[in-house]
């Protein structure tokens, strides 16, 4: 029944008139038994011409060598990590002959033991390159300025500079903001106040202004 349903519909039409599950089975593999003998050839040739330097990115050369694996060792043919790390460092750009250097030796140290490490490198590497790509795609001896601060000046910065820098607000007269004192409500600090308030003795002593247009007798 499970062999019905999950085949092919047009397989389960040519085989609908064997009835038991070994006669469906039997004809089954002798039509489909010999898979590996025709996917072989095929996949020795991909693995004959899979190379690091035909692809862009690191990630993708590891799908394709993960599925060239599994499908070989399907049809009996089993890969090594020594193989594919061989076949990874065999097959690097010449632009990247130190890189290639560097990772032989280490694969020559046993520090690279799997083929999943030298992937988690070339990718460390490759995030290298893009990070210093974009880094020079600007042209040397230039400076990014920040688009929200371009122009802004920023009072106190630069006391030399006209109109910028601390006012001092006892050298404007009347303009100068009045603040509390000591002994008054306006007027610069430690200053008593000349027109009433308390004085130095706690008490309050009221001082007479002079005229400002005295007559002259």
């Amino acid at each position: 029944m499970f062999l019905r349903r999950h085949i092919d519909p047009n397989l389960r039409w040519e085989y609908i008139q064997l009835n038991t599950p070994k006669e469906l089975w039997d004809a089954l593999k002798g039509r489909f038994g010999n898979i590996h003998d025709t996917l072989l050839p095929e996949l020795t040739i991909q693995w004959n011409e899979i190379r690091l330097l035909d692809y862009k990115r690191v990630n993708d050369f590891n799908k394709d060598m993960l599925r060239l694996k599994a499908r070989l060792n399907f049809c009996g043919k089993e890969l090594t990590k020594d193989d594919m790390i061989q076949k990874t460092l065999s097959t690097f750009p010449t632009s990247a002959l130190i890189l290639t250097n560097l990772n032989r030796l280490e694969y020559d140290n046993k520090r690279i033991t799997t083929f999943n490490k030298l992937i988690n490198l070339l990718q460390v590497a490759e995030r290298h390159n893009e990070v210093l790509l974009n880094n020079n795609a600007r042209p040397v001896g230039t400076k990014k300025i920040s688009k929200a601060n371009y122009g802004k000046v920023k009072s106190g910065k630069n006391p030399n500079a006209k109109g910028v820098g601390r006012v001092d607000p006892y050298l404007h007269g009347n303009n100068a903001p009045r603040g509390k004192g000591r002994g008054g409500r306006g007027g610069p600090p430690n200053v008593w106040c000349r027109d009433g308030g308390a004085g130095p003795n706690g008490h309050g002593n009221k001082v007479q202004r002079a005229p400002k247009n005295p007559s002259v007798k």
